[in-house]
């Protein structure tokens, strides 16, 4: 990983033009992804898109709308839209299925003393047939573990099963009373009061699942689907939907958080996106992940580097600047941190300091056509034309048709 300072080294390839990033003229790129891998990252990226549109038209009432677009994003991402389910189909595209299974899955030792056992082995009794057993363990565990959320929705899904709706729902409610936060709960019980008639109660208690888990496409959808179903049924339907953004546990961001320390190319991959309605989504998520790599690994420069260009994306500039200077503090030979970093200070009008790290990165190696015509950019602003000429010409040795430095140099000739 690069960015110990004892080793310095910079993984950028000296010969290679530094516009390659993003399609802007200043920035570089080394990337190496296959093809499946850039299509995995658009598909989500599109999979985002159209979550946000449905988001619009649930908002609007536009219920048919919104169950087209969800259904589209299904396609693409499956029903989850966590940056986790990205990771596990790129283990799948490399063939890692084992690990797409250990990062995918939560794998815990059962303690047989605990409300998780007691749900399993009612579960287990319900698939033999001997549903009374099942039930009489459950309220056996409700009587040893109290008010359990978790052994509440289980006996309201035994109810369900059974078509006693009325007692899946006294159930549901009170896996509610004991955990308000507990989306699936509210999610069952939504779908019990469909199946009661009670359509609006369904649209109020599937809206909530789906605040509690917004990654949840399948939620969205039946909200779509419910909401749908009442309008025709004459039912006034009137849906307040906050930004119910995508949110990551503290053990997905972990994961994620391992997976681009190890890999920081598939956050170069989803930056040379194109800009998008869910650039804020997209990339604040990556930022909440970053900042757990870095509190990990801060002596990285290029997770610093990464998180300043991920700033950059989210609008916050002052931080973008702050992460790349340790990123060029931890390795002074970093090319692509001080051309960051000089395009940046540009952009906030320290012009003399820009210059500065775009001659650095130049002594570094960075002979390219963009970088020279970003110096004589630079030259220019502080009036400095023999310099910036230079610069240009130089550009033009590079590559005589680089239409950039003409242009720039045509209108000093003139």
């Amino acid at each position: 990983m690069e960015g110990r300072p004892r080793k310095h080294r910079n993984r950028s390839p000296l010969g290679q033009s530094f516009d390659s990033l993003r399609g802007q003229d200043i920035v570089h790129s080394d990337t190496r992804h296959t093809k499946k891998t850039s299509n995995q990252i658009d598909r989500y990226r599109q999979g985002l898109i159209y979550r946000a549109r449905a988001l619009k038209a649930l908002r609007g009432g536009r219920f048919e709308q919104a169950i087209s677009h969800l259904e589209s994003a299904i396609s693409l991402v499956g029903t989850d839209a966590s940056l986790t389910s990205l990771l596990c189909r790129l283990y799948a595209t490399k063939g890692d299925m084992s690990a797409c299974s250990r990062e995918a899955e939560r794998l815990a030792q059962i303690d047989p003393d605990s409300p998780q056992s007691c749900r399993l082995n009612a579960q287990a009794l319900w698939r033999a047939g001997r549903r009374l057993d099942a039930h009489m363990a459950l309220v056996s565990g409700l009587r040893r573990f109290g008010d359990n959320a978790e052994l509440h929705v289980q006996a309201g899904l035994f109810h369900s099963a059974e078509g006693h709706y009325q007692q899946a729902e006294r159930e549901l409610e009170s896996a509610i009373s004991a955990d308000c936060s507990l989306a699936k709960a509210y999610e069952y019980l939504g779908m019990v009061k469909a199946a009661r008639g009670d359509l609006a109660g369904a649209v109020g208690s599937m809206q909530r699942a789906f605040e509690l888990k917004g990654s949840d496409l399948r939620l969205a959808w039946r909200l779509a689907g419910y909401s749908r179903l009442a309008e025709k049924a004459g039912v006034k339907i009137t849906l307040q939907l906050p930004s119910v953004r995508i949110t990551l546990a503290d053990t997905q961001v972990r994961q994620m958080a391992g997976y681009v320390t190890a890999n920081t190319d598939l956050i170069e991959a989803i930056l040379s996106l194109p800009p998008s309605s869910v650039d804020d989504e997209l990339f604040g998520m990556l930022w909440t992940v970053l900042e757990t790599a870095i509190k990990d690994h801060g002596d990285y420069a290029d997770l610093r580097l990464r998180a300043a260009e991920v700033l950059e994306r989210l609008g916050r500039f002052d931080d973008s600047v702050s992460q790349v200077r340790i990123a060029v503090r931890l390795n002074p030979c970093y090319v692509k941190g001080h051309l960051l970093l000089g395009r940046l200070l540009m952009r906030t009008g320290a012009i003399e300091q820009a210059g500065e790290h775009v001659r650095t990165a130049i002594e570094l190696g960075a002979d390219w056509p963009d970088v020279h015509t970003l110096a004589a950019k630079l030259m220019l602003t502080q009036n400095r034309r023999d310099h910036a000429r230079m610069h240009l010409r130089r550009a033009l040795e590079l590559k005589s048709d680089y239409a950039p430095a003409v242009r720039i140099l045509d209108r000093l000739v003139a």
